[in-house]
């Protein structure tokens, strides 16, 4: 019944929309409610109402680390996003560590973005190695985490490790509907080792094996796993190798 004001929500994040009001008038009854325009129409929500303190109130920017896709070898890439609270981000990205590092964060690195949604591509990180990373918003009042997240990476030089030793890993069929074989060629003596990794780095199986005189071929059944990917790493003698498992 009275004028009214708008302001543009960010994009949807996870189903959610979110939005800003700033400046409003202390000791103060409003109402707001949200709405789309699609085809030309208006749609609207309920009106819901708040009331605004007698004094500045400090909130801190929402900070969320978004799980990421597998890595390719040793680079990867960093999601997130950032909801602005009452004060401005005066920076904002991600810090990464690897898993042994303890929890002073001493030995962490930063990369810095920008943007709502936070988009970070690291490369040349260690081989076989398992990290941690979350993303942060420092404001005039400090800095803002969001939830820890882990990776694992692959190897740096598969290739010329294959070509060195004639030695190569691969899994047939892939993707896994039932079973597959897990196959480490130009193995001879010695043992044959090798783990299945969530995407977040978690350790779901370790196995040491007695290598075959040529080719070792290692059983895999799916309905040991839910559907999504998996790492395969494989360590024989001086080589190792990580691969990729789609369970369907």
């Amino acid at each position: 019944m009275v004028p009214s004001n708008t302001v543009l929500a960010q994009p949807p994040v996870d189903g959610k929309l979110a939005f800003s009001l700033r400046s409003l008038t202390p000791s103060t009854y409003y109402k707001y409610r949200a709405f789309v325009k699609y085809q030309e129409k208006e749609y609207f929500s309920e009106w819901i109402g708040f009331g605004t303190a007698d004094a500045f109130v400090l909130f801190p920017p929402t900070v969320q680390t978004i799980t990421i896709t597998s890595p390719d070898g040793t680079s990867v890439t960093l999601m997130g996003y950032i909801i602005s609270g009452s004060e401005e981000i005066l920076q904002k990205g991600f810090e990464y560590w690897t898993e042994d590092i303890a929890r002073s964060y001493a030995d962490k690195q930063t990369v810095i973005v920008d943007g709502e949604k936070m988009k970070a591509e690291l490369h040349d990180l260690k081989p076989y190695t398992t990290y941690k990373y979350r993303s942060f918003a420092k404001t005039a009042s400090g800095t803002t985490y969001g939830e820890e997240q882990t990776f694992t990476t692959g190897g740096a030089s598969s290739i010329a490790a294959s070509e060195a030793g004639k030695f190569s890993v691969h899994l047939t069929p892939n993707p896994v509907r039932e079973s597959a074989t897990l196959v480490v060629d130009h193995t001879q003596d010695g043992t044959v080792v090798y783990r299945i990794y969530s995407l977040r780095g978690n350790l779901i199986k370790h196995e040491e094996i007695a290598a075959q005189n040529g080719k070792t071929e290692i059983p895999v059944y799916a309905h040991d796993y839910t559907h999504g990917t998996y790492l395969i790493q494989v360590i024989y003698k001086d080589y190792k190798e990580t691969i990729k498992m789609l369970v369907k």
